[in-house]
């Protein structure tokens, strides 16, 4: 509801107004204020879910205001080729390190003919690394 009110005056609806939006009325009878019969009964057959998550549990973490809000999700069998998307080979270094490391590190970069860039500590300290 607190998107529906802000929308009509160009504020902040919330991270996912546009999908509610969309799917709730579906799903949801806001006239008589309950679920529809059918999804109470079989709610397997619903093609929309949205996670609560509690802000005092371990999940929490996951939540959208710490991960971003998630992809698209697209159904297609025809789809039958998926291309990964072209990530930039960067050296990240951590900009909060005392000034002589962080040079150390660029120079180490600029040696090697690596592209480098700083970032905050803040961003730094959630980078998950690995490969595939």
């Amino acid at each position: 509801m607190s998107g529906a009110q802000a929308e009509g005056f160009s504020l902040d609806t919330n991270d996912y107004y546009t999908e509610l939006n969309n799917e709730w009325p579906k799903m949801y009878d806001m006239s008589q204020g309950k679920f529809y019969d059918k999804y109470i009964e079989d709610p397997s057959s619903l093609d929309y879910f949205l996670d609560f998550i509690d802000t005092n549990a371990a999940v929490s973490e996951l939540s959208i205001s710490n991960i971003g809000k998630r992809s698209k999700i697209v159904v297609d069998d025809k789809i039958n080729c998926i291309f990964e998307q072209d990530v930039p080979n960067l050296v990240m270094i951590d900009s909060s390190q005392d000034a002589a490391t962080v040079e150390k590190l660029r120079e180490e970069a600029q040696r090697k003919g690596q592209d480098y860039i700083q970032v905050p500590g803040s961003i730094y300290t959630l980078l998950a690394t690995g490969g595939s």
